[in-house]
């Protein structure tokens, strides 16, 4: 199970409030594996204003779909962020 996080910009940098609610997300991934959850973010640049996209990848599905609802609420009214149930392949091969 995988979803994509991007964090954009319009010429000022990536938001506070979007680098805060991935600061969120991330947190959150950390305590999964802490439990023993499988996961692996891939994050990499995407532009030269901070631009950024991560590949979140569980192992199992369930563990997953509730990731992926929890980064919905996170991510929830926080302008410039795109948030996408989508396989990220490319990333992990890197």
């Amino acid at each position: 199970m995988a979803f994509t996080v991007e964090l954009l910009s319009r010429g000022k940098g990536v938001p506070a409030e979007a680098q805060q609610a991935m600061g969120r997300l991330r947190s959150r991934v950390e305590a999964d594996r802490m439990r023993g959850i499988s996961v692996r973010v891939v994050e990499s640049r995407i532009g030269l204003e901070g631009e950024t996209r991560a590949c979140v990848v569980y192992r199992n599905a369930t563990d997953g779909r509730n990731a992926y609802q929890q980064a919905t609420e996170m991510f929830k009214g926080v302008d410039l962020v795109n948030l996408k149930l989508e396989r990220c392949d490319r990333e992990l091969r890197q």
